[in-house]
């Protein structure tokens, strides 16, 4: 798999909306192909090594748990 999302749950207090009048719209051209390229090159056995160097602990110093197995 070359590119995975990570989910938390938690409760929400406040919610705030924006009425987007100066949101610029933009259209879908194509999906991009960073990921795929950057897996491709690394192979199965590199995104296992790079996750388990890289992505064992979010921003903000948590457990991500991913490779838990």
């Amino acid at each position: 798999m070359l590119g995975t999302r990570q989910y938390f749950l938690g409760a929400v207090d406040l919610v705030q909306t924006s009425r987007g009048f100066v949101v610029p719209v933009m259209d879908f051209v194509e999906d991009r192909k960073v990921l795929s390229k950057w897996g491709g090159n690394r192979g199965e056995e590199g995104i296992a090594e790079y996750c388990q160097k890289r992505n064992q602990l979010s921003i903000d110093g948590k457990p991500t748990e991913i490779l838990v197995v």
